[in-house]
């Protein structure tokens, strides 16, 4: 079963501006805590089918969707599998829309390696780290 940790906030600034960091995907490091550097595994450096590995997680990042100006996918794999502890399979999404200035969500849709018991475990961790990174991320692009 997939679940889903997700976190919301509205930057201000305007909309062009929050596509233009989120389509750069080298900015990584500067906002996702915990990745100290990154490096594009691929010719594409935008757009479905580019991909990064980040580091020191060694976690390589695939786009799996691309929809100018509203979303990013990203698929999370290591050592090439879509499995590795914690999730038998995951996915990071920034969705962005207009509010005023830009909101932007952004959400982990994951399923467990240990099912529910790992949700249990691991649900209110995961959330914590999407706050994070959505507080982060919202520090970098508004500077």
């Amino acid at each position: 079963m997939m679940h889903k940790a997700a976190y919301s906030i509205n930057l201000q600034i305007p909309p062009e501006e929050a596509w233009d960091k989120l389509s750069d995907l080298s900015l990584a490091p500067s906002y996702v805590p915990g990745v100290k550097s990154m490096e594009f595994i691929t010719r594409e450096r935008k757009g479905v089918g580019a991909a990064r590995m980040v580091y020191p997680q060694k976690l390589k990042e695939e786009v799996l969707a691309w929809k100018p100006g509203k979303e990013v996918m990203l698929g999370l794999y290591k050592k090439g599998k879509e499995k590795f502890f914690p999730f038998k399979k995951s996915v990071f999404r920034y969705k962005l829309s207009e509010t005023g200035g830009t909101f932007m969500n952004l959400s982990l849709e994951y399923e467990p390696i240990l099912g529910e018991l790992g949700y249990a475990l691991l649900g209110g961790i995961i959330q914590k780290r999407i706050i994070r990174t959505a507080k982060s991320l919202k520090k970098f692009y508004e500077k």
